[in-house]
C-alpha cells in the first residue's frame, strides 16, 4: 500500500501509477503543492532540485522543499493551476497570430531565468507545449528542469555522457544537440517549433506557405535552421523578430528580400 503521507506534512490527493509528479496538500500552510519523486540515485533529481531551488524567479514554479525517504528522493513545488500549453493548442485547433506571438515571448522570459542563471547559463534542453503551463490568469510558466544543463567554456557544451540525448523530445530538440553539443540557440530551436504548433497544431509542416503571417513564417525559420550558427543566436535575437505589440495589432517589418521558405 502506498503511503499517503509524506515527510509527516505533505498529503497526497494522487496516485503515483500515471505520472511522476501529483498533487497534494501542505499541512503547514493548506496549499496544494506539486510532490515529484525520483529514486535516491537518479541524479535527474538531484539536477532539478539544485536548479529550481536556486531560481528566483516569477515564472516557474517556487521550490518549497525537498527530502528522501527510504528509497526515494521527492522535491515539493508551487501547485500551478493550469493546462499545458499542449492541452491548450488542441483544445483551441489552433491559435491565432496575436496569442501565439504573446504566448512565445511570455516564453522567452521564462527562460531567460536560465539563459541568465547567477552561476552561468543554463539550456533547458526540453522545451516542448507538455513543459509549459498557460495559466487561469494566461500567465506562462515552464516546468520540468531536470533535463538542464550547464554551458561549460564559452558555447561548447561539456560531454554529458550522452545523457542530453536521453532528455529532449525529438520533434522539439535542436539538431545539434544529438550530437552532444548545446547552446543558447538550441532552446531557441525548441521555440520555433513550438511557434509552429501553436499556429499549425503541427510540428512538422511540408508547405512553409501555409502560414499565412510572412512575420511568423521567417520567425520559424529563422529559429529552425539546421545550423545553428543560421539560427538566431539568443533570447534576445528571437524577441527581436517578435517586436509586436499585441494589444495594437502592429507587425514588425520584414526585409522582402528574405527567402520564406524553412531550411
Amino acid at each position: 500500500m502506498e503511503v499517503s503521507l509524506l515527510n509527516e506534512r505533505f498529503d497526497l490527493k494522487d496516485t503515483w501509477e500515471k505520472s511522476r509528479v501529483v498533487c497534494a496538500i501542505d499541512l503547514a500552510s493548506g496549499n496544494k503543492v506539486a510532490v515529484k519523486r525520483w529514486n535516491v540515485n537518479d541524479q535527474n533529481g538531484t539536477n532539478e532540485i539544485a536548479i529550481l531551488s536556486a531560481i528566483k524567479s516569477d515564472t516557474v514554479p517556487e521550490f518549497i522543499c525537498s527530502f528522501v525517504e527510504e528509497e526515494n528522493r521527492y522535491m515539493v513545488s508551487q501547485w500551478i493551476e493550469g493546462t499545458t500549453l499542449e492541452q491548450y493548442v488542441e483544445e483551441k485547433n489552433i491559435l491565432n497570430d496575436n496569442e501565439a506571438i504573446e504566448i512565445c515571448c511570455k516564453i522567452c522570459k521564462s527562460l531567460k531565468c536560465l539563459h541568465d542563471f547567477i552561476s552561468g547559463p543554463l539550456i533547458f534542453l526540453d522545451l516542448k507545449p507538455s513543459n509549459i503551463i498557460i495559466t487561469n490568469k494566461k500567465d506562462v510558466r515552464i516546468i520540468d528542469f531536470e533535463g538542464a544543463r550547464p554551458i561549460f567554456k564559452g558555447l561548447l557544451a561539456k560531454p554529458n555522457s550522452g545523457n542530453t540525448m536521453l532528455l529532449g523530445s525529438e520533434l522539439y530538440t535542436a539538431p545539434e544537440v544529438f550530437r552532444g553539443q548545446y547552446f543558447k540557440c538550441s532552446d531557441v530551436y525548441s521555440l520555433g517549433i513550438i511557434m509552429l504548433f501553436m499556429v499549425t497544431g503541427q510540428e512538422i509542416i511540408n508547405d512553409p506557405e501555409k502560414i499565412l503571417n510572412i512575420n511568423i513564417r521567417y520567425f520559424i525559420k529563422k529559429c529552425t535552421a539546421i545550423d545553428y550558427k543560421n539560427r538566431c543566436a539568443n533570447l534576445e535575437e528571437a524577441e527581436k523578430l517578435m517586436e509586436i505589440n499585441v494589444s495594437d495589432r502592429k507587425q514588425i517589418l520584414l526585409d522582402s528580400s528574405e527567402n520564406d521558405s524553412f531550411t
